[in-house]
């Protein structure tokens, strides 16, 4: 999610106002401790993390709880949430978070890092065996497009029509990490590939 200047409607870096708002409403009570909310690789972004759930439905309530009470944090501090796959109305220019494991992203990647302004929703999902995983992936990579297709929503970058319908998918693309691969067949195989 991004952290949004109502006044302005542009993404602005004061992610860790919005959590440290967060917190105080969690000791507060006023927030479940269930809900995570969390920096990114930006200080303009906000994570939202869910519980392990069976049913899409509980998932989507926990979504929509956690949304909800993360824009009463950002409210609380004069600013506003948005989730957008990248920046549609423009940014100063992006300031990492501080933490570690994201100024090593930014050092071992440079300028894909410092582009990598892009928001999305991840869906993890339990296996249970290597093999199972490696199966799902081989499975699911020819439906990558299709998934792609139906989840567009970031024709927009700073103010700008990207001509594109995904431009979150062109910025991703520069990732060395980023895009399918053919088809693992194996364990070995995935392992190979993924050290190799």
């Amino acid at each position: 999610m991004l952290v949004i200047d109502p006044t302005t409607a542009t993404a602005v870096s004061r992610a860790p106002e919005v959590l440290v708002e967060h917190e105080r409403r969690r000791d507060d009570g006023a927030v479940g401790a269930e809900d995570e909310l969390d920096s990114e690789l930006f200080r303009h972004q906000l994570e939202i993390r869910t519980a392990p759930a069976l049913r899409v439905s509980d998932l989507v309530e926990q979504l929509m709880r956690a949304r909800r009470r993360a824009g009463e944090a950002a409210l609380a501090r004069g600013l506003a949430i948005g989730a957008s796959a990248t920046v549609p109305l423009g940014l100063d220019e992006p300031e990492v978070t501080r933490d570690d494991r994201y100024h090593v992203m930014v050092d071992t990647f440079g300028h894909v890092a410092r582009l990598g302004s892009t928001c999305g929703m991840h869906v993890h999902v339990a296996i249970d065996s290597e093999e199972e995983g490696v199966a799902c992936l081989d499975r699911i990579a020819p439906w990558l497009p299709v998934l792609l297709a139906m989840s567009t929503n970031s024709p927009f970058l700073a103010g700008q029509d990207t001509g594109y319908a995904s431009w979150r998918t062109q910025m991703w693309s520069a990732w060395p990490s980023a895009g399918p691969s053919e088809a693992f067949g194996t364990v070995a195989g995935y392992t190979a590939r993924a050290t190799g």
